[in-house]
């Protein structure tokens, strides 16, 4: 080791490699045997340290850090706002991407929509904490009742993913998968998923038809499993915490049906996740009118549900689920005990008959004023009279079914004539809107809307109350008026 004189540089280490600290007061690495070409007579500043000097430092560190930690308060600022969105997105802030199930095998039975092509979600990714928490919405869109309509929705969006866009945004992405706080309290920064519908059997089905020589596949059940297996190995949600599935309309009576075999699918792939079903209108009852049906096809195959020219719902629904082989996606408790019971198996094609074999905590969002139902399955040429009838029957099947056979279940019902969480008035909103809250004795001190009722529902079922007591306040929210109600909400029933 070789000591420091002024002016001269010092050696700090006898290795091959040597440390030369010089003047400027830099490090450098040099080769000892080139040391000698260094002068050596070099005016060396005094290394005396004043308390300037400290002080100086001081502040320079603290300004380093404070920009330091500043860049990452905004960045994390920014991804709290934005949302983290799927890696490599080309999607923009707060949009979910398309995911295609692709798949090369020319199989009948793999997942297709019904013209063959691939059936896809929409994924938008969760921050904060709901980064490991995941609500999956199924799409809606109602049936096709014969073949020749199925093969006309074959062409549309309802039927295939050929047109499907790479992005959605807020526009589609509302109520229970916005991301805003003030409209989706509990899940706005979860994972969320809109898985589209294109089977028209409310994944559940799995058929393949002909029709004038062009083959449709109603693959709804392998389609629904395919989107649960995948969300699990590909996108992460092996890791979940928590996971809704929810769904609207035709949508929601795929909840009441799959419910059971989806939350095993994710138990089986992390039996700690927490699984919670959230079903959005429904609840259709099996009704048949004595009012003439339009039984002209229209190009997205949405005809009315008849049979011999007049309005019957039960019927139409039932042939789908034959057409549809249904029974590949309905709940297995409830075909098993129509059997034993001999009945058809075809009565699990409604909620009324599937609801009480779930054993997923659910929660229904249901209008008792069902517009879609009042004017498809009771008929446009309806009577209050008729409507108010038919809305207590849901409420009494909904409670007797569904409430009743667990006391997980709950459920929020209100006296607004729309379907699903939007109505066709401009500036209403079902979920979260001030109009539309519970109103029930037992709920006096406090009113809900369906996004707090959910949120209080949601909160209550973590909490494994005793299997048989009611709790009612807990667990159901109702509006409670009769129909029409002009104060209920914005809403209104149009023909």
């Amino acid at each position: 080791m070789t000591t420091t004189t002024p002016g001269r540089v010092r050696r700090i280490s006898n290795t091959g490699i040597s440390t030369l600290v010089a003047p400027d007061s830099k490090s450098y690495l040099m080769r000892s045997d080139e040391e000698s070409l260094l002068p050596q007579n070099i005016n060396q500043p005094s290394s005396k340290v004043t308390p300037y000097t400290n002080f100086r430092t001081l502040i320079c560190c603290f300004l380093v850090s404070f920009i330091i930690v500043g860049y990452w308060l905004v960045e994390r600022s920014r991804n709290s706002i934005q949302n983290v969105q799927p890696f490599n997105s080309h999607c923009g802030i707060n949009e979910a991407e398309l995911v295609l199930l692709k798949n090369s095998n020319t199989s009948l039975d793999i997942p297709r929509c019904l013209d063959g092509s691939s059936p896809a979600y929409y994924i938008r990714r969760g921050f904060e904490d709901g980064e490991k928490k995941w609500v999956i919405h199924f799409e809606g869109g109602g049936w096709c009742y014969d073949l020749e309509a199925c093969y006309l929705r074959s062409q549309t969006i309802l039927g295939s993913s050929k047109k499907y866009s790479k992005c959605v945004g807020s526009n589609t992405l509302k109520f229970y998968m916005s991301h805003l706080k003030k409209e989706n309290p509990l899940m706005h920064n979860w994972n969320t998923v809109l898985v589209k519908y294109c089977d028209a059997s409310s994944y559940a089905g799995n058929a393949v038809n002909i029709f004038e020589g062009n083959t449709l596949y109603f693959k709804g059940q392998l389609n629904r499993d395919a989107t649960i297996h995948h969300l699990l190995h590909s996108s992460g949600m092996n890791s979940a915490s928590q996971v809704v599935l929810s769904g609207c309309s035709a949508g929601g009576l795929g909840v009441y049906l799959g419910i059971d075999q989806m939350a095993s699918i994710v138990k089986a792939a992390n039996p700690n996740t927490i699984v919670r079903g959230l079903s959005d209108s429904g609840f259709f009852l099996p009704h048949s009118s004595n009012q003439l049906a339009r039984v002209t096809h229209l190009p997205f195959g949405r005809d009315e549900a008849s049979v011999n020219g007049k309005i019957n719902y039960a019927q139409a629904m039932r042939t789908v689920f034959q057409f549809a082989n249904m029974t590949a996606g309905t709940h297995p408790e409830c075909l098993k005990h129509a059997k034993n019971t001999k009945r058809a198996a075809d009565d699990c094609v409604f909620a009324e008959h599937v609801a009480r074999f779930i054993q997923t905590p659910t929660f229904a969002l249901q209008p008792q004023y069902d517009q879609w139902q009042i004017i498809h399955v009771i008929g446009k040429n309806y009577s209050n009279e008729e409507v108010n009838e038919f809305g207590a029957k849901i409420v009494s099947k909904l409670k007797s079914q569904l409430l009743e056979s667990s006391s997980l279940h709950g459920a929020f019902v209100d006296s607004c004539g729309h379907h699903c969480t939007s109505c066709s008035d401009k500036g209403e909103n079902v979920w979260h809107g001030d109009h539309i809250q519970s109103t029930l004795d037992y709920h006096q001190n406090k009113k809900y809307t369906a996004a707090e009722a959910f949120s209080s529902w949601y909160a209550y079922s973590m909490k494994k109350p005793e299997p048989l007591t009611r709790n009612w306040p807990q667990r159901f929210f109702m509006q409670n008026f009769s129909f029409p109600c002009t104060s209920c909400c914005l809403c209104r029933v149009y023909h």
